[in-house]
């Protein structure tokens, strides 16, 4: 699908738009609420689609002369993850409760990141027609395949692993979570910050948004 497009920005937002969904902001929450106890799973699993986003992922966004670059594991994301496993393995081996103050600063920081994406789509939209949002074909294409298409195709497969090889259920709830997903926003915030047109990935950021208030609903009780 990517391939179709001869416009190279086009065809890398796509490219990191399926690979890469709204993981944290709204997969960690969903997780948390509806998968309590697998919320370590989880965050076990996103965490090389953490370090992808900010070398590999960033670098699609750039003029293709600059390449990969390994400084992106030094993204304070990557830093904060690496300090908060740090930190979460010496209370616990010191058998001490994290203090509530550090919680309500993480929390409260963590809160910021995506409405500052949010915001920067909002933008991008109001500059574009009703019409033109709407009426996209493509970009209801891309959310169908997104919201509907990847979770039953690749939610299927691990339902036929746990079958044969008998690990939990959960994981395979968690899993089809994962990829019900709307499409993350970073593609963007990349786009925009290296001087690419981001309308692309607002458009589907929006939609795919918008309909996983029906679909998520429709995958958990399936």
């Amino acid at each position: 699908i990517a391939c179709r497009y001869s416009d190279r920005m086009k065809r890398n937002v796509l490219w990191y738009s399926f690979v890469v969904t709204n993981m944290s902001y709204v997969g960690i929450t969903l997780i948390d609420k509806l998968l309590n106890e697998y919320v370590l799973y989880y965050m076990v699993f996103i965490m090389p689609f953490q370090v992808f986003v900010f070398t590999a992922g960033s670098a699609m966004f750039k003029p293709e002369k600059e390449g990969i670059s390994l400084k992106g594991l030094l993204s304070p994301v990557n830093i904060a993850m690496v300090l908060g496993m740090i930190v979460g393995v010496v209370f616990d081996l010191c058998n001490v409760q994290i203090p509530s103050v550090i919680s309500t600063i993480v929390a409260s920081a963590s809160g910021c990141m995506s409405p500052a994406a949010m915001l920067l789509t909002g933008i991008i939209l109001a500059d574009q027609p009703v019409k033109e949002v709407f009426g996209s074909v493509e970009a209801y294409v891309f959310t169908f395949l997104r919201l509907a298409v990847f979770p039953a195709l690749f939610g299927g497969i691990a339902y036929l692993l746990q079958l044969w090889l008998g690990f939990s259920v959960g994981i395979v709830k968690m899993t089809i979570i994962y990829l019900a997903l709307p499409f993350g926003l970073n593609s963007v915030v990349f786009s925009e910050a290296y001087g690419g047109d981001g309308s692309l990935g607002a458009k589907i950021g929006f939609l795919s948004h918008l309909f996983c208030i029906i679909t998520m609903p429709l995958w958990f009780m399936a």
